[in-house]
């Protein structure tokens, strides 16, 4: 059976907080044995945490949306030790995630993406990272940095989110030697939106605050 969580009061407006909507939805999907728990296409449904529970499938139709809560008084149903989780599956048996929709992460320009990269390749390798990003203007534009060693064999570099970014493109890392890659890290970040209000979005992984961390 399926539970859509505009039938508990969602509403797809970027604005709403859907946090006890989409948890309504949960609960009866998982007081009934189990089901979909369905998030529609069309328009964006804010929300704080949210706890997955038995027998529960959370699905995304083609385009759905959810977009995280900057406000630190929307997740604390978290458990404290997972309070940056937006989706919190803590012994949940059988659930499943799935669908072709986004989890959004609310930031804006000057907050930081972090990329951290692990390598096999010894200390001493040239290094170098690059933010790939599309401006207001419409021109592509590169922002390139040196990653930091930050253990024997692991790298952190951090950019900020630009003034001037309409649409992130990609962030890579990497590690050359003769001028040649020898290894490299790289994230597709096509499906972000940068705007004046909501600026990063489209990472399968959802994170709260003001630093995304991709890993690798």
């Amino acid at each position: 059976m399926d539970y859509d969580i505009r039938t508990y009061g969602a509403v797809a407006d970027g604005k709403t907080l859907n946090t006890a909507a989409i948890q309504a939805a949960v609960d009866a999907c998982t007081k009934a044995g189990g089901g979909r728990v369905i998030v529609p296409a069309g328009g964006e449904f804010l929300s704080g945490g949210i706890i997955l529970k038995d027998n529960v499938n959370l699905h995304f139709e083609h385009g759905a949306r959810i977009q995280a809560s900057k406000d630190e008084k929307d997740y604390t149903q978290i458990p404290s030790r997972h309070n940056n989780e937006l989706i919190y599956a803590g012994g949940a048996d059988n659930m499943l995630i799935d669908g072709e929709g986004l989890f959004y992460e609310a930031l804006k320009p000057g907050d930081e993406i972090e990329c951290l990269f692990t390598a096999s390749s010894g200390p001493g390798w040239a290094r170098e990272a690059a933010l790939t990003y599309v401006t207001l203007e419409g021109e592509d534009r590169v922002l390139t940095g040196e990653p930091v060693q930050s253990g024997k064999n692991s790298y952190r570099t951090v950019f900020a989110v630009p003034e001037d970014a309409l649409q992130l493109v990609s962030l890579s890392c990497a590690l050359l030697t003769g001028g040649l890659v020898a290894e490299s890290a790289e994230y597709d970040l096509t499906s972000c939106r940068v705007t004046a209000d909501v600026t990063l979005s489209g990472l399968p992984e959802s994170y709260r605050g003001v630093r995304l961390t991709l890993m690798k």
